[in-house]
């Protein structure tokens, strides 16, 4: 079996820009989102996410006048999206503004090669070199985040998965993006592949290694996988709480013989 990497695909480019004709021009988020017909963020985000099906993007509207697109997979579509989302707003507001200081925040690009990675013995190589390049937790993402070395990625990062699956991120332009390949291979990863490994992570016979290793990520997955449906459930539970005790309550409303009123209160 010859290791080879297959070319990376860009999947995600994000860009942010200002709406405005000299500068940041501030909007209200509130009046937008009805107008736009778009999805308001209350938790997290406090913008008005406005998605477009071509280019297929979804541009994020900021109080502040900031524009962020994400989805898109070239900077072309993430510039028309924001444009087009512009349009919809100068329709609204009656105003003459323009996509202004538009910057690529990151690319990220996905492939994949033909083997399975070890992770268990990567993770303790770079433990024992002392550079701290490679953060893995299974227990709550299977993906292991691994930087580049300064000296042939310039801050690449990667996501790599035991199957094999492999995401590049931290990229600032697209010319880089040919460049993951050759990256991903001068790290060396073909040591690590799983049942060949330049050597042991312990005494164990090599077959009782990729049982553990297999088994260890089957694992994980399915506590994971547990642990989605036991938040789906709860979710669901809330949300029939919640319409149930609406429904009491506007039953109560409702009764004359409660001795309430909707006008009274």
């Amino acid at each position: 079996m010859t290791e080879r990497i297959a070319p990376f695909a860009v999947v995600n480019v994000v860009c942010k820009a200002h709406c405005g004709r000299a500068g940041p021009v501030a909007v209200d988020t509130h009046v937008l989102c009805m107008a736009l017909r778009g999805t308001l963020g209350r938790s997290t985000f406090k913008s008005v996410a406005v998605r477009t099906r071509t280019p297929r993007a979804t541009t994020s509207l900021f109080r502040s006048g900031k524009l962020v697109s994400t989805g898109a997979h070239t900077i072309v579509e993430a510039l028309l999206a924001m444009r087009r989302v512009m349009l919809r707003l100068m329709l609204v507001l009656d105003w003459d503004l323009d996509v202004l200081n538009v910057e690529v925040n990151n690319i990220v690009a996905h492939s994949s090669v033909n083997y399975c990675i070890n992770l268990n013995l990567l993770g303790i190589d770079d433990a024992q070199s002392g550079t701290n390049r490679a953060k893995w937790t299974p227990d709550i993402f299977e993906g292991m985040r691994l930087f580049a070395p300064p000296t042939i990625g310039r801050d690449i990062a990667y996501v790599i998965f035991a199957n094999g699956r492999i995401i590049g991120n931290r990229i600032a332009a697209m010319t880089r993006v040919p460049a993951l390949a050759s990256v991903f291979d001068a790290m060396g990863m073909h040591r690590y592949v799983l049942g060949r490994e330049y050597r042991a992570a312990s005494g164990v016979p090599e077959k009782a290694v990729i049982e553990a290793h297999t088994g260890r990520v089957i694992a994980v997955r399915q506590r994971n996988k547990r642990a989605r449906q036991q938040e789906h459930r709860e979710a669901k539970r809330r949300k029939l709480e919640a319409s149930r005790g609406a429904k009491k309550h506007k039953a109560e409303l409702d009764n004359p013989l409660t001795g309430r009123s909707v006008l009274a209160e």
